[in-house]
């Protein structure tokens, strides 16, 4: 199947010049597509075509909480996540949480990015005797403080940094989110590297890291985003750990506003599904 050629065709019959589907509606389509990948939009309002899904039970590393069904990715991705595995995984799998969806796009519940198969949360947890339940039923474990200040000495390990580290330095890996307390932690046991520009950090992000490949050169309708500009392990990294105003109790929140996607990603999510690769041994 040609992606460009058939996804136009799509639009042409179904007007998808601004296809709000659903996030719902995008969760319940179970297979990626046929093909290349093809990726259109941005990690926050995108799809992916022709995406790879993980192996469940891979080489050094296991895909969790499966019934989800957000473990596939660009094969870059799918090939970097194995790579890990490889290296990192041989005493204790590596877990590899949420990715994308199939077609990747909008979810309906946790995250805003993960859209264009470009994206991968691997926890900050080891499990040297694996059992199959750890894969929906295993519990997240934090490694901050309750204060949130800085990391649990006794949770936190210094092979974590070692994998972060890592990640950081291939070259397709644009940005890893943590939480602020974990990229202070770098800051100290990593002083002034210069891969640390790309530690980024955010809230949550305590007991997993969030990593993010940077557009392929051959993906034109991928949107990328401008590349970290300084290490930041100094006032930059100090003012999130300065008090915040309570929020209004009586203030609904804000609920988030739905991405305008891509017209190209209507076609994504009507086309026909790939043949099932059974070699992925995916749960179906």
């Amino acid at each position: 199947m040609k992606i460009g050629v058939s996804y136009i065709f799509l639009c042409f019959l179904t007007a998808c010049a601004s296809p709000q589907v659903s996030a719902s509606a995008i969760a319940k389509i179970k297979d990626p597509t046929a093909g290349p990948p093809h990726v259109f939009g941005s990690y926050n309002a995108g799809c992916i075509g022709g995406a790879k899904g993980l192996q469940v039970s891979g080489d050094g590393y296991q895909a969790m909480r499966t019934s989800r069904n957000r473990y596939y990715g660009h094969p870059s991705l799918v090939q970097l996540i194995a790579q890990a595995g490889v290296l990192f995984g041989k005493d204790s799998p590596l877990l590899i949480g949420d990715v994308a969806q199939p077609r990747g796009g909008p979810m309906p519940s946790g995250h805003a990015s993960h859209q264009i198969g470009l994206d991968a949360d691997i926890w900050l947890q080891r499990v040297p005797q694996w059992n199959e339940q750890f894969r929906e039923k295993l519990e997240f474990q934090t490694v901050v403080r309750a204060d949130g200040k800085a990391v649990d000495p006794n949770l936190w390990r210094a092979e974590y940094g070692e994998w972060i580290k890592w990640f950081a330095n291939q070259p397709g890996v644009e940005r890893i989110f943590v939480n602020p307390a974990i990229k202070k932690r770098l800051c100290e046991d990593y002083n002034q590297a210069a891969w640390l520009k790309q530690i980024r950090p955010w809230f949550g992000h305590d007991e997993h890291f969030h990593v993010r490949m940077r557009c392929p050169s051959d993906q034109p309708k991928c949107r990328g985003q401008v590349a970290p500009a300084g290490i930041e392990c100094g006032k930059e990294l100090d003012s999130w750990f300065e008090p915040q105003p309570a929020p209004d109790p009586n203030k609904p929140p804000t609920p988030r506003p739905y991405p305008t996607l891509p017209s190209e990603c209507k076609g994504v999510f009507d086309a026909p599904a790939a043949l099932h690769d059974h070699s992925f041994n995916e749960p179906y």
